[in-house]
């Protein structure tokens, strides 16, 4: 049996001369001559974008580590082999991987490096950090001269440095800003997020006060 079904006529695909026809490279560079100064405005606004990004972005750096793990029983392996029913006499890689990322490991890193306190001077937004990261030799930085009529007595413009040793507060300040003041070569203060004085005293010194029924020490 035969059907009559009969298939829709295919459209002719275009030639060589009407795509010729369709594409006037002359007509097209014309126009962008035309239009030159948009082209030239466009480029360099976006060569300032990209100069821009560069300058306020943070430089970003990247390292890898090797463990080796020995086979030899130390004080690590010992404990986790007490404390799971691991089958056989070796604890697995991925066992010791676990340790190294546990928080009774890199709880002592972290008290010993002081990562749980971040101290950094104070910059003005956007543009502060960007050129304090550029300042080079002795002494402080100073703001641009274009910069100045915006600049604050508080705002640091590079060759700062702090360093806290140690910081307590009470559990409910955990995670609350305070502002350290250099009053002289050897004396400080420390204020609150609302500018309420904390303590005062001598760089060197473990300083203790009664804070929201708890103690502030910074040393």
């Amino acid at each position: 049996m035969k059907s009559d079904t009969k298939l829709p006529p295919q459209p002719a695909l275009p030639t060589d001369d009407s795509l010729d026809e369709g594409l006037d490279l002359r007509e097209t560079l014309g126009v962008i001559l035309g239009r030159w100064p948009w082209v030239v405005a466009s480029a360099l606004l976006g060569i300032a974008a990209a100069n821009l990004y560069l300058f306020l972005t943070p430089p970003t750096f990247v390292t890898d580590a090797f463990v080796q793990v020995e086979s030899n029983q130390n004080n690590a392996r010992v404990a986790f082999t007490q404390l799971t029913d691991a089958v056989g006499k070796d604890v697995p890689v991925s066992a010791e991987v676990e340790i190294l990322r546990s928080r009774f490991v890199l709880g002592k890193v972290v008290d010993k490096l002081g990562l749980d306190i971040q101290a950094y001077a104070k910059r003005m937004p956007v543009l502060g950090d960007a050129f304090a990261r550029r300042h080079t030799g002795p002494g402080f930085g100073q703001a641009p001269f274009w910069l100045r009529s915006f600049n604050k007595r508080e705002y640091g413009w590079g060759g700062e440095r702090v360093t806290v040793t140690g910081l307590e507060v009470p559990e409910q300040l955990i995670g609350s800003l305070f502002y350290l003041t250099k009053l002289s070569k050897e004396q400080f203060s420390v204020v609150d997020a609302e500018g309420k004085l904390v303590i005062s005293g001598t760089v060197g010194q473990r300083l203790v006060v009664p804070i929201n029924g708890g103690e502030f020490s910074i040393f």
